[in-house]
């Protein structure tokens, strides 16, 4: 089985090496998607909307899949979203993900109509709230004149975010919910509601931490894969 990772909105690939760097009992190989936009010969992540984003990564996963190789998916936060829709068109295409690992996520459907916004006056106290900016403040004003265009191209993808909530036909299978108990962008959330999109959550994993709750607890997240990659086979 192959493993394909989503980052957040405004990070790296680099940011999800631990997935990369762990020894699975099922998983051969693991994918890191950089988001473009992602070198210095780019000012900004390209104009796109997140319905064409989402057909050249499912492009991407294809090109990267022989015929008869499983796969499975892993987003955090924006990540999820991109993971999800990705799953739904692959899906459509008959050939869908065996499980789906949604980090630090809101099911879809809960989704407000111009929630998020790339205006830098409301998307940067939106992502300190979430913890998403503190290695960014702090850093000089080089550092952020690199970060903050793709960090506000990605959020213009998000802006542009229309949530496919399929019939209970067309619902995907499997997926794993993974979180922290303190991230206010999900507090008061029914990550239940994810059944509105998966015909089974099969686990929910609850950290103590907020958005980026992962960052203290990679070997347990990479454990969790393990585990639950390893029961599609069953």
């Amino acid at each position: 089985m192959k493993l394909f990772c989503f980052p957040h909105a405004g990070g790296f690939s680099s940011h999800y090496a631990f997935l990369k760097q762990a020894n699975y009992a099922d998983v051969t190989d693991v994918f890191l998607y950089e988001y473009e936009g992602r070198n210095r010969s780019q000012k900004e992540t390209p104009s796109l909307s997140f319905r064409d984003f989402v057909n050249r990564t499912a492009d991407y996963v294809e090109a990267n899949l022989l015929p008869s190789e499983t796969f499975s998916f892993f987003g955090h936060s924006m990540g999820a979203f991109v993971a999800y829709e990705t799953a739904l068109l692959l899906s459509a295409r008959n050939k869908a993900p065996d499980i789906v690992f949604l980090s630090g996520q809101r099911p879809p459907c809960t989704v407000e109509e111009g929630y998020y916004s790339s205006d830098p006056k409301v998307a940067l106290p939106f992502l300190s709230s979430l913890g998403g900016m503190e290695h960014l403040e702090k850093a000089g004003p080089a550092v952020q004149k690199f970060f903050l265009p793709m960090i506000l191209g990605d959020l213009r993808l998000l802006e542009t975010y229309e949530p496919t909530i399929p019939d209970k036909n067309h619902r995907l299978g499997d997926c794993v919910l993974l979180h922290g108990n303190k991230d206010v962008e999900l507090k008061g959330r029914d990550m239940r509601l994810w059944e509105k999109h998966f015909r089974h959550i099969r686990a929910e994993y609850i950290f103590d931490g907020g958005h980026f709750y992962f960052n203290n607890y990679k070997s347990q997240i990479t454990e969790i894969i393990d585990k639950e990659t390893s029961r599609v086979k069953l």
